[in-house]
């Protein structure tokens, strides 16, 4: 079984650098659409959109088949994948997506759809516009979370604890507002002791960590 983790966590990383790479492309050529009366430009954007929840789509897949060993069926195993990996599996994994996120890259999947079924000639550069702006928000959030996953992967034996989010310190699934405290920082497949501090809101993996009252 820690074999398969690692196999999972390192395809995580590999695959985050290259779904950045698309990020930076998406904004290169819709910044020269903005300067271009050529449809190709807006053509392009919007198969690059696409590439881009493919690609996360791609590594859902990747983590349910080698993690969750289940994977959903049916006509909408699309939304149901992006539900799953927003649910924790007890004794597993814990959630490999916030629901925030997971409402994010909704409007990606959906928007994958149209381009798939569909002629990129009668996309609405309104929409596309829209989605390229929510994208870097969307795409860190996201990218974000895949690599706190594969931090946790990587580190088996090690109880799984929840990532930093905007309301405190989630660690070994305890709630640390704000605290000074003494802990191992787990992320992107090192570990560093942090020593005594007071932590601000950052989104890393906290292991082994506990209150300094």
């Amino acid at each position: 079984m820690k074999e398969a983790y690692l196999a999972v966590a390192g395809r995580i990383r590999r695959e985050v650098q290259e779904l950045a790479t698309v990020v930076e492309r998406v904004q290169r050529i819709w910044q020269q659409a903005g300067r271009s009366t050529d449809d190709y430009l807006v053509d392009a954007t919007a198969l690059n959109l696409h590439g881009f929840y493919a690609g996360i789509e791609r590594l859902l897949e990747v983590i349910a088949d080698g993690i969750d060993q289940i994977k959903p069926l049916g006509a909408h195993w699309h939304q149901d994948l992006l539900r799953q990996m927003a649910a924790e599996m007890s004794g597993i994994r814990p959630a490999v997506l916030s629901p925030q996120t997971r409402d994010r890259l909704e409007r990606y999947r959906g928007f994958r759809h149209v381009v798939r079924n569909g002629y990129t000639f009668n996309l609405d550069p309104e929409h596309v516009g829209l989605l390229v702006r929510q994208l870097e928000p969307t795409a860190n959030a996201t990218l974000a979370e895949l690599t706190a996953q594969s931090s946790a992967l990587s580190f088996p034996r090690a109880p799984f604890s929840n990532q930093i989010n905007m309301d405190g310190v989630y660690c070994n699934n305890a709630v640390l507002q704000q605290r000074p405290l003494s802990l191992s920082l787990v992320q992107e497949g090192t570990t560093r002791s942090l020593g005594k501090m007071a932590l601000g809101k950052k989104r890393i993996i906290l292991l082994n960590c506990k209150s300094e009252r």
